[in-house]
């Protein structure tokens, strides 16, 4: 009858031996982010191997909702990634279909991060009609100095389908930085901005506000005090 954090889950487990390598094996265990000591959801597994701040490996697992087990969503073996560090993989795009470029799959890629103050993500729209998209973006941070997000994309949009429909390639920049007041309380600098082709939002946003919007503003300052002194920057 032990229960163990794992990252962001949860383990019960009816029958519990750590090996001296320090991972758990369990018989008639549930893994769950509930936080209960009776969770109202879980996957049962039958036998599973924990390694603490890494993944849990298990055998046949099946969905219990409410006490209720439903076997028929089962599966032959769990992977459950618990690690709390960063790491590089797939990132998996959504699908759908909209009435104008078709079919799609959006923002699929591949997250990487790059040491301990940067990461980047790679990612790729694809229509069936024929438009498709790339996108770069990157978040940075150093603590108690400054922090930010670039954003960079490119769409083509165009329908294979009618040979009347004008193509169109469009653009947008985004970067947002700040700077932490502690790092330097004589000077600050900060960006916001937000720098596209005329038709991008037309041809690519969901939001109607966006649509619409016929302007773009950008900003970027930097101050600068000299104490002791009557001049500011």
């Amino acid at each position: 009858n032990v229960k163990s954090k794992q990252d962001e889950g949860y383990l019960h487990s009816d029958l519990t031996k750590r090996d001296t390598q320090g991972h758990i094996h369990m018989k008639g265990g549930k893994y769950t982010t509930c936080d209960l000591d009776h969770p109202h959801f879980y996957m049962a597994l039958t036998k599973a191997i924990a390694i603490p701040n890494d993944k849990i490996i298990s055998g046949p697992a099946y969905l219990v909702l409410e006490d209720v087990p439903i076997p028929l969503l089962g599966l032959p073996f769990g992977f459950f990634p618990s690690s709390s560090k960063r790491a590089a993989g797939i990132i998996i795009p959504r699908y759908g279909e909209e009435q104008n470029r078709g079919f799609y799959l959006q923002n699929g890629g591949w997250y990487q991060p790059l040491g301990q103050y940067l990461d980047m993500q790679l990612l790729g729209d694809i229509y069936s009609k024929g438009s498709y998209a790339l996108k770069w973006g990157s978040n940075y941070k150093v603590r108690y100095r400054f922090n930010g997000t670039t954003k960079i994309d490119y769409n083509v949009n165009k329908d294979n389908s009618n040979n009347s429909f004008e193509e169109s390639q469009d653009f947008r920049w985004v970067w947002n930085h700040r700077q932490d007041p502690k790092s330097n309380p004589t000077q600050s600098f900060s960006a916001n901005v937000n720098f596209s082709s005329s038709g991008f939002d037309k041809n690519n946003s969901y939001n109607y506000n966006d649509v619409v919007t016929t302007q773009k503003s950008s900003s970027i300052s930097y101050t600068k005090s000299f104490p002791g002194t009557p001049f500011n920057l």
